[in-house]
């Protein structure tokens, strides 16, 4: 089976199991490129079983080396080659799976940036449109991802009970969460006196029936421009926000990583900030 076929039949696969979008398309993006290597090499179009662990190890190492790709991006590139190896495999169209033979590249962690909930206030005065405030403040209390805050429908919000269902979360995972009691008002207060009624069932709804990530983004980029804040400040950051404050208040790794929908809990000890002050405390114990 040649390479590009492999990589059609992955692609149906992965809409079949309800993979996200852009899970997709970067799925299919890297290999694409990888192919292209392929026949740029050999001059052909390649077989999957051709492929040899040389093969990546070269495109990794060479075709996108160091000093133009982060690691990150790189470590990726071998997510994909095992996802695509591992279906291959187990649906018989490769004898060896390769993928397992790649070794991941190490990727050095990096603390997120988060907001106190001082600096949250001061950026919740300065934005002024109050569609975008109520989704960055439902961000902030809740840790949701922009997409699962911008596709809440009015029937996933339940007042009475306190929570917020997400019907599509990373996945297509659904899950509950609480609504604690600062969101709540801030929640009432918008579909009462806020929230524009065009006939959608979308919560977060306008005059053309629902908001845009990239109008998120924008309102923000320019509120955070106006402020003159020396911080980059973008809406996954109030995701990340709501991570650290939680471990800040003592709230254990696992309820916080139940919270963020996160799969391994490695992800939701990024969130574990080590400050200065902290680190003096600590020396000046012994």
């Amino acid at each position: 089976m040649l390479f590009e076929e492999a990589m059609q039949l992955f692609e149906e696969y992965m809409r079949l199991v309800q993979k996200s979008n852009k899970t997709i398309k970067n799925y299919m993006s890297q290999l694409r490129i990888f192919n292209n290597y392929l026949c740029r090499v050999y001059n052909r179009p390649s077989y999957l079983d051709e492929v040899a662990v040389d093969d990546i190890e070269k495109f990794l190492f060479n075709e996108l080396g160091e000093e133009k790709y982060s690691a990150s991006y790189r470590d990726n590139m071998v997510t994909s080659f095992k996802s695509l190896y591992t279906f291959c495999h187990s649906k018989g169209h490769c004898k060896v799976n390769v993928g397992k033979e790649v070794k991941h590249i190490h990727v050095c962690t990096k603390e997120r940036t988060y907001l106190s909930e001082i600096e949250f206030r001061k950026i919740m005065k300065n934005v002024k449109n109050n569609i975008v405030r109520t989704v960055l403040q439902t961000l902030f209390f809740t840790g949701l991802r922009v997409d699962e805050a911008k596709n809440i429908k009015l029937c996933d919000v339940d007042f009475e009970r306190e929570t917020i269902f997400v019907a599509k979360g990373k996945g297509g995972k659904e899950r509950l969460m609480p609504m604690n009691q600062k969101l709540k008002k801030i929640l009432l207060d918008y579909f009462r006196d806020i929230r524009v009624d065009m006939g959608t069932d979308n919560f977060f709804s306008t005059k053309t029936g629902g908001i845009s990530t990239n109008w998120i983004e924008q309102v923000l980029r320019e509120t955070i421009r106006e402020m003159e804040l020396d911080k980059r400040v973008t809406p996954h950051v109030f995701r990340h926000s709501f991570a650290s404050n939680l471990l800040k208040g003592k709230i254990d790794l696992f309820r916080v990583q139940k919270l963020m929908d996160h799969e391994r809990i490695e992800t939701t000890s990024i969130y574990l900030h080590t400050d200065m002050e902290e680190l003096e405390r600590a020396v000046n114990l012994l």
